[in-house]
Formats: C-alpha cells, structure tokens, sequence
C-alpha cells in the first residue's frame, strides 16, 4: 500500500514539476511579500462513503490558517495549520479468560469517540504560465508534507459477561483520553490565487489537492478479537485516521486572506 502511495505521489510530482518548467513575470505583481489567509477544507467522498466516513460538509469542514513568504514571483514557501474534529462508535471485541476453565470468551462494545487533530503543513508553490498568471490571477502547482496527530476522547462503556459461577458480571471501563504519535502526509495539487479590486491587497484562493497520510490504519480494524481494553484504542485510532484519510486524499480548500 505504501509503495503504490509513494508511485502515485512520484508520479503526480513530475508531472506538476513539469507544467511548472516557464513562468512569466507580470507587470500587475505588486511585490508581495508576505500573505496570511484561513478558509476551510473539506472532500466530496465524504458524501459518497459509508458510516462512519459520511460526515455532511458543514460538520467536517477542516478550518485552517495559512502564512506564504514569497521571495520571487516565481516561488513561494507556505506554512499552515488545519484542524478536524469527528465523533464516531466504534465496536471492538473484548477477549476475557476465565479463570478456572481457560476458556476464552468474547464481548463487543458500543463505545463513542471523539477525536481532534491537528495537522502542520509546508507546501512549496510555483506559479506557472501554462495555467495562467502570476498575481493578482496567479495559478500555482504545489507539493509539500503535512505532519498529523491526533487527540482522542473514549467516553465510558459498560460490558457484561458470565463469571466462573455463571453470574452475570457487568463491568464499567472509564473514560479515557490518549494522542497519537505523528503522522506523515504527502501534499500535491493545485490552485488559483486571486486578488479583489485594483489595490490588490485581499485575495481569494482556492486549491485541489490529494493530502495522503502514510501509515497503516487498517490491520485491527479486521481482526476477530483485541485482547483487554488496549485493543479499543488501538481501533478508535484507526477509525479516526481513515475518516481523516477520506477527507483528506482529495480535498478542497477555499481561502481568503490579504497581503503585504
């Protein structure tokens, strides 16, 4: 899965590099130097994919802040921060031993999670004249990382089982909160950049890009049983990392911002 990830991205790259060979300077390029924007993300496939991925586009909109440094007209170096929050059951299957027979038995949980992330992003831009202009219409091709982690919030649950004397056992698990470690994405796309008025000062932006997180989020996801209740975390981690992949790996970023 990651080799074919990292092929695509290989890909995608040359092909951008190469439609971004000639640039044109425009004599409407004020020397900009600096710009600072927010907007907010979000993917189509959202729409199209199944419990719990198909969040509606006004509860999974990804707020972000944006800061570009432009020491050319040619480059330009973006830094940034975006934000995602959902909320999602997970169903994970607790594995317990009995004491006096060595049997296993298995309970499934119904357990809600929050989980709220937060991802750092560099691009690197160049604007190119096979598209369009510089600013104040400048049409860019960019590439970048992103760096992902993500915070996580599993309220209380409860399971019953049958003890060694064939009692019912209901038993209460607390909430809990853990983060993640740090995940990597892999940026490519493009966009549009587009200043109001004469002045040139505020713009409007926007951007179509692929933004895939590397990793695997998916091996416990399929797996009959997780021993004791490590195992539900390690199945609301996945969860919550392939939502944020399906809203990630084709994404659309409206931004508005100005410049100095």
């Amino acid at each position: 899965m990651n080799k074919k990830l990292f092929l695509i991205c290989l890909i995608l790259f040359s092909v951008f590099s190469g439609m971004a060979q000639k640039v044109r300077f425009n004599t409407t390029f004020k020397n900009y130097r600096v710009s600072v924007g927010g907007g907010l993300g979000y993917s189509p496939i959202m729409l199209l994919s199944p419990a719990p991925f198909n969040y509606k586009p006004w509860r999974a909109a990804k707020p972000s802040l944006k800061l570009e440094l432009t020491p050319t007209p040619k480059f330009s170096i973006n830094t940034g921060i975006q934000f995602e929050h959902y909320k999602y059951r997970i169903d994970p299957v607790i594995e317990f031993l009995h004491l006096s027979d060595g049997q296993r038995d298995n309970v499934t949980a119904d357990i809600v999670v929050r989980t709220s992330m937060l991802a750092y992003t560099f691009d690197i831009r160049n604007y190119t004249t096979y598209a369009g202009y510089l600013a104040p219409f400048g049409r860019y091709v960019m590439w970048g990382f992103s760096l992902n982690r993500g915070y996580y919030k599993m309220d209380a649950f409860s399971f019953s089982y049958q003890d060694d004397l064939n009692d019912r056992v209901t038993y209460t698990v607390p909430a809990s909160r853990f983060a993640t470690k740090t995940d990597l994405g892999i940026r490519l796309g493009f966009g549009k950049k587009r200043y109001n008025g004469k002045r040139l000062k505020t713009f409007f932006e926007y951007q179509m890009m692929i933004d895939a997180k590397v990793g695997d989020f998916g091996s416990g996801l399929d797996e009959q049983s997780l021993s004791s209740f490590g195992g539900s975390k390690r199945v609301a981690y996945e969860t919550g990392m392939r939502i944020s992949q399906s809203n990630s790996i084709f994404q659309l970023n409206l931004i508005y911002g100005f410049s100095f």
